[in-house]
């Protein structure tokens, strides 16, 4: 199974450890991840940087729910680069 690859960019949320005095505005991180789409619905993107080669199985799924995302970007690579 042929597989999409994506860069998506999206924000995650931040914190500080121990105590705080005075301004305690943790701003949002933005990431950036790179995978496999193994699964797209109304909520969320579940990618994976490690899939098997015929297309079964993941490693380390991520989800991101699409409230978080700022951008996904489509990656494009020939069917060279998968040749064995």
């Amino acid at each position: 199974m042929k597989r999409q690859i994506v860069l998506v960019t999206w924000v995650d949320s931040s914190t500080a450890s121990g105590w705080q005095y005075g301004d305690t505005d943790n701003e949002l991180v933005a990431i950036h991840s790179i995978g496999f789409i193994m699964k797209m619905d109304k909520k969320a993107l579940t990618l994976s940087s490690t899939v098997g080669a015929r297309g079964k199985g993941c490693l380390d799924p991520l989800t991101i729910p699409f409230g978080a995302i700022l951008k996904v970007t489509k990656i494009k690579l020939s069917d060279k680069q998968f040749a064995h």
